[in-house]
C-alpha cells in the first residue's frame, strides 16, 4: 500500500513539474510575442510623455545654468576673471547639451524598442539591436560634442 502512495506522489510530483516547466516555457515564450497594435500604440504613447518629462527636464536644467552662467560672466572683475566665466560657461553648456542629447537618445531608444513589439517575434532581436545602435550612434555624437565644448573651454581659458 505505501508503494502505492510513494509511486502516486513521486508521478504527482513529476507532473507537477512538467506542468512548471511547460508554463515556464510559456511565459518565456510571451515576452517576445507581438504584441496587438492598441498594446503597441500605448505602450509607444507612454515611452513618448516619459521622453518629453525627461527631456523638457533636462532643457530647464540647462536653461538654469545658463542663466547662472550669464550672470557670473557679467559680474566678473576683469579680463582673467571674465575668461574664466566664460570658459566656466562653455563647459556648462557642454555638459547641458550632452544631458539633453542623451535624453533625445534614450527617449528615442525606448520608443522605438516598443515599436519593435509590434512585429513578429522573429524580428524583434533585430529591431531592437538596431535600436540600441541608434541610441549608441547618438551617444557618441553627444559626448564628441561635449569633448569639443570642454575644448574650446580651454581654449578660451588659455586665451590671454
Amino acid at each position: 500500500m505505501l508503494d502505492f502512495i510513494g509511486n502516486d506522489m513521486k508521478n504527482s510530483c513529476t507532473r507537477a513539474g512538467k506542468a512548471l516547466l511547460i508554463a515556464g516555457a510559456l511565459l518565456l515564450s510571451a515576452c517576445d510575442r507581438q504584441e496587438k497594435p492598441e498594446e503597441t500604440a500605448e505602450d509607444v504613447a507612454a515611452a513618448k510623455a516619459e521622453g518629453q518629462e525627461e527631456i523638457a527636464d533636462a532643457a530647464r536644467a540647462a536653461n538654469e545654468s545658463a542663466a547662472e552662467n550669464a550672470h557670473d560672466i557679467a559680474e566678473a572683475d576683469g579680463a582673467s576673471d571674465r575668461h574664466e566665466a566664460v570658459a566656466d560657461a562653455q563647459e556648462a553648456a557642454g555638459d547641458a547639451s550632452y544631458e539633453v542629447r542623451m535624453e533625445k537618445a534614450e527617449a528615442a531608444r525606448e520608443i522605438a524598442k516598443e515599436k519593435c513589439e509590434s512585429l513578429p517575434s522573429d524580428r524583434q532581436d533585430a529591431c531592437k539591436n538596431a535600436a540600441d545602435a541608434d541610441y549608441d550612434k547618438a551617444k557618441t555624437a553627444a559626448q564628441r560634442a561635449e569633448d569639443a565644448a570642454d575644448l574650446q573651454a580651454d581654449k578660451t581659458r588659455n586665451t590671454p
